[in-house]
């Protein structure tokens, strides 16, 4: 059982925003295992300011005085204190296959890779996988963004490749009109797959945090539910 909300935001901020609303609704309970971290998948299209998630994830929890390990932008592991508590976010693109401040991730093993990455926690927290191939077993949420603007790479695409607005006659024809005037219009997929944010609590503070009615001319997020989809879709996201 996955709960999935589908949404369209028009400004980077609203990438700050949107993460910062699914992180606060996160029980303080779950950050402080750190055999058991949050696990948050991160992927998209190109320049679409996937990185924001995990920027926006680590100012709020740890705010300006974590100190940070590794190679930025690569693999980074960052400690501080969270409400008192030391707590850790880590993160990792997968697209640099071996290029690590670990010398022992490469990813050619990928299982190997993520476990070695994994193995370097020390504390609880959020740990932070940008352009995985693959879901982690213990994946909280999945966060999918998709920037209009780099639409014209996937034209020789299958469907099933495609970005996932452009499966939707009514989106493609929204991004269309926008996207040269908003060029941060972004469509997003936030998915909670562990059973501890399927509660009323988790939805009603995160995803209904970030659920406005409409975009206005400097920001806000519509949910795609405009388009003719539910923004809240109970079942497997797609």
């Amino acid at each position: 059982m996955t709960v999935t909300a589908r949404f369209i935001t028009a400004s980077r901020d609203d990438l700050f925003a949107m993460t910062r609303a699914l992180v606060g609704a996160i029980e303080d309970g779950m950050l402080q295992d750190p055999a058991d971290p949050v696990i948050v998948a991160v992927t998209g299209t190109g320049n679409s300011g996937k990185k924001i998630v995990t920027d926006a994830a680590r100012e709020f929890l740890l705010g300006t005085a974590a100190h940070m390990r590794g190679w930025d932008g690569m693999d980074e592991y960052w400690t501080g204190d969270h409400k008192g508590l030391p707590c850790e976010i880590h993160f990792i693109d997968t697209f640099y296959y071996d290029c690590y401040s670990n010398s022992r991730i490469h990813f050619h093993d990928y299982d190997r890779a993520i476990n070695e990455f994994l193995s370097m926690r020390t504390q609880g927290g959020m740990t932070f996988m940008q352009n995985t191939q693959k879901a982690h077993e213990k994946t909280a949420l999945s966060v999918h963004i998709e920037s209009p603007m780099e639409s014209e790479i996937y034209l020789d695409f299958s469907a099933s490749t495609a970005p996932h607005w452009r499966k939707d006659t009514s989106l493609c024809r929204f991004f269309a009109e926008r996207a040269a005037r908003a060029p941060w219009l972004r469509y997003v997929e936030v998915t909670a797959h562990d059973p501890r944010l399927m509660t009323p609590g988790f939805l009603q503070k995160s995803f209904k945090a970030i659920k406005p009615e409409s975009v206005g001319p400097t920001g806000g997020v519509m949910p795609a539910s405009v388009y003719g989809q539910d923004c809240f879709v109970p079942g497997t996201a797609p």
